[in-house]
């Protein structure tokens, strides 16, 4: 049927990051609920979204400069799906 069969990378080449990513999201709500308490919803909200890019923009320029930018694959539709992306996340919040 024209299909390969792609075998699953080992249970330690993945489970750290997972477990640093369920740390990070606990820690996002732990400290949203913590703050919300003391601080207006939209500036939280704006101050959270500046923090998250400059974080995002060092680790893009990590990358960048040890990989090189041909790890970046990217096209107009990805380029899209993370602009509504962003507008959906900062009307969330």
């Amino acid at each position: 049927d024209g299909r390969q069969s792609i075998k699953a990378p080992s249970f330690l080449i993945w489970i750290w990051p997972a477990l640093v990513c369920a740390l990070a999201y606990a820690l996002y709500n732990i400290f949203i609920k913590k703050g919300s308490a003391s601080i207006h919803p939209i500036l939280g909200g704006v101050i959270l979204q500046i923090v998250a890019a400059l974080f995002g923009t060092l680790l893009l320029i990590f990358i960048v400069a040890h990989d090189g930018m041909d790890t970046l694959q990217f096209d107009r539709s990805g380029i899209m799906w993370s602009i509504l992306a962003g507008v959906s996340v900062g009307s969330a919040e």
